[in-house]
């Protein structure tokens, strides 16, 4: 054991002391010091962080060793960079208040950072004295208990693990995963800022400079080849953020650049990884981890989780963004299609299903599409194109088959052909409470919800579009709405989801905004009906309630 560097963060002692006869003892106290510590008080209601900052936090002021509640002393802080205490009168500059958002974390009052190189592994160690202000701070206040945490990188091992001690009571974790992330540790590095210096000097981006040029330097006696260990981060997760991305460096070496992720907050990562459509990434993740500790290269690693198999294709994509539309493109079994859609895939993910769908049935029928066409084409379009070909019986391909319609035809010609096929009615079982409130009479104009595929064919015929093919998607949560005239002819036919209209079609599916008069009344529908507008089918700019109406034939 080896101890190589040491740094003693943040002063001890007393800061300040206000006498009652208005006298004032100053100290001399080190940079980024935290003198006043805030925690939101109202855990439950962390999902409303607007109203969270208005509310109750507990505090406690180190000058004249007092704990108070403020409110609103957050929102104070962040808008004039101090906040002054109501006791001793001492005013906190930003840099030296601690905040957290979790009431029952432990806050540093003085840490000592060592970082100690033992035989295979190095460690990376705090310890620290500690409060815990509590939600209600004046009975679950706990003040100035001993901690120690621990960052083991096990370099050999392709490990690192966190550990942390509070008294009797360890927590260990494995580290160096995206989830990690998702699920943020509660450590002392988020109250290290990666500027911060003691007093002697001795710099955190230093210490952190070293262990980085410490492990590349390991792992390069180990065979493997020099990896660039430094990324940017926001600065308020510099310090934590760096040593996450380190972390999974020794964990997964070979990688390819993986710092994006880290420069995202935990809600914008979950909704990366969403797109990315990697559900399962924490198990995969470890699985991965598993493997290379076994001694698999990371290449192989990879795609043995991921199922994929090893080509130029894959080798030259390879990276989380690029696993789902990979396999597929590949699933398509056309080496040189794969090679032209998994560009495009990577970048656009909403258009995999839809394409490789059109591939998959639409392809062999209009060979002579370019595949630069079909990844241009209107996506909703396209895709209700492929829902209503997939409806279509033996007998109506086998038309469908001879007519040979042109492909700017196609969805037309679907439309038409499913409509008249012969087909089962069917009762969709909407709430009572949904068709109360969609259904209703405005101007000379009725708007009812349609509740059985008969009435959906119906309304596909007469307005000429792909109606039919909701034949098996009305739910509760999606429902089509048909806007007749005085005499009863289809004029308008909405699809309203989760509270929304996000379709709103004339007769041969030209959009509402081409008719002033139906314009504006959707837009009465909507606002009567309590439903939002998501689609540019309909135009915002007139005002609802307009006497004279334009009409367009």
């Amino acid at each position: 054991m080896r101890k190589i560097m040491e740094l003693n963060l943040f002063s001890k002692g007393i800061f300040a002391v206000r006498a009652y006869w208005g006298n004032v003892v100053k100290h001399n106290i080190a940079p980024y010091t935290p003198t006043l510590y805030l925690a939101h008080a109202d855990t439950h209601n962390k999902q409303n962080r607007k109203w969270h900052r208005r509310s109750i936090t507990n505090c406690y002021c180190r000058a004249c060793d007092t704990l108070m509640i403020i409110p609103g002393a957050i929102d104070n802080l962040l808008y004039n960079k101090s906040v002054t205490c109501p006791v001793c009168g001492r005013e906190h500059q930003i840099s030296n208040v601690l905040i957290t958002e979790d009431s029952s974390s432990p806050m540093p009052l003085y840490i000592r950072a060592s970082l100690i190189e033992f035989k295979s592994y190095i460690r990376l160690k705090f310890s620290y004295d500690a409060i815990i202000l509590g939600e209600n701070v004046y009975s679950d206040f706990n003040e100035n208990f001993k901690v120690i945490e621990q960052f083991d990188f096990h370099y050999t091992e392709k490990r690192v693990v966190w550990e942390r001690c509070i008294n009797d009571t360890k927590e260990i974790r494995e580290i160096g995963f995206y989830s990690d992330l998702l699920n943020p540790l509660q450590t002392v590095l988020n109250f290290i800022p990666y500027s911060i210096v003691d007093k002697k000097g001795k710099r955190m981006s230093e210490l952190m400079t070293y262990l980085r040029n410490y492990l590349t330097e390991k792992m390069q006696e180990q065979g493997y080849s020099k990896r660039k260990m430094f990324f940017y981060a926001p600065k308020s997760k510099m310090t934590e953020r760096n040593l996450l991305y380190i972390a999974r460096k020794v964990r997964f070496w070979d990688e390819s650049e993986t710092s994006d992720f880290y420069k995202l907050d935990s809600y914008n990562l979950s909704i990366a990884i969403k797109k990315l459509d990697l559900p399962d990434l924490t198990e995969q993740e470890r699985n991965l981890s598993l493997l290379i500790q076994k001694g698999e290269t990371y290449l192989d690693a990879f795609l043995e989780t991921f199922s994929l198999p090893n080509n130029r294709l894959v080798r030259k994509n390879l990276n989380y963004s690029s696993v789902y539309p990979m396999k597929n493109a590949l699933s398509l079994n056309n080496g040189v299609l794969a090679s032209t859609l998994v560009p495009y895939f990577s970048k656009n993910h909403n258009i995999i299903t839809t394409i490789c769908s059109y591939y998959k049935y639409l392809a062999k029928y209009y060979p002579q599409k370019h595949c630069s066409d079909v990844l241009h084409s209107n996506l909703r379009t396209l895709q209700d194109t492929i829902n209503l070909f997939n409806m279509l019986t033996k007998k109506h391909l086998a038309k469908f088959e001879s007519d040979k319609p042109h492909f700017k035809e196609l969805h037309d010609y679907l439309s038409i052909l499913v409509s008249k096929q012969k087909s089962n009615e069917i009762n969709y079982h909407i709430p009572a409470h949904i068709i109360n409130r969609l259904d209703m009479q405005l101007r000379n104009s009725t708007c009812k919800v349609l509740t059985q595929y008969s009435q959906i064919l119906k309304a596909g015929i007469d307005l000429k579009n792909c109606a039919a093919s909701y034949k098996n998607r009305i739910n509760d949560n999606l429902q089509l709405v048909l806007i007749t005239d005085d005499n009863g002819k289809a004029k308008v036919l909405l699809e309203i989801k989760n509270q929304s209209i996000v379709q709103a079609k004339l007769f041969n599916n030209r959009k509402v905004k081409t008719n002033a008069e139906y314009n504006l009344i959707v837009k009465e529908f909507a606002l009567k009906a309590q439903l939002s507008i998501a689609t540019e089918d309909i135009d915002m700019d007139e005002k609802v309630g307009e006497s004279k109406l334009a009409t367009t034939a």
